[in-house]
């Protein structure tokens, strides 16, 4: 996002304990760039979302961060989900995703 919203360590905002998983930017590209990790597509896409999730939990509906984090969230998970495809159903007959890890 081109204002920073998304970008830092939200934990220190007011009222902010009430999200339970938070999630930011930076510590995505951490993840990303961690040549240890084993980060793959389909993380990529539970962060991304988690992030954007918290954003619409936090900030007021209407509100310009707001309707920025739920653009954000539906073009996050169309950009992953191209690099997730589901493999055949299971036992349980339903399908898993299969994700490659994100390159760095």
């Amino acid at each position: 996002d081109g204002d920073g919203f998304f970008e830092d360590d939200p934990r220190g905002l007011p009222r902010y304990s009430q999200i339970q998983q938070p999630m930011w930017m930076q510590r995505v590209r951490e993840q990303v760039e961690n040549p240890q990790g084993d980060y793959s597509w389909e993380d990529l896409q539970r962060d991304t979302c988690m992030i954007y999730a918290n954003a619409l939990r936090y900030n007021r509906k209407g509100t310009y961060a707001w309707t920025v984090a739920q653009q954000l969230k539906q073009e996050a998970q169309r950009l992953t989900a191209e690099h997730c495809r589901t493999s055949s159903p299971a036992a349980s007959g339903r399908g898993s995703k299969v994700c490659s890890r994100v390159p760095v």
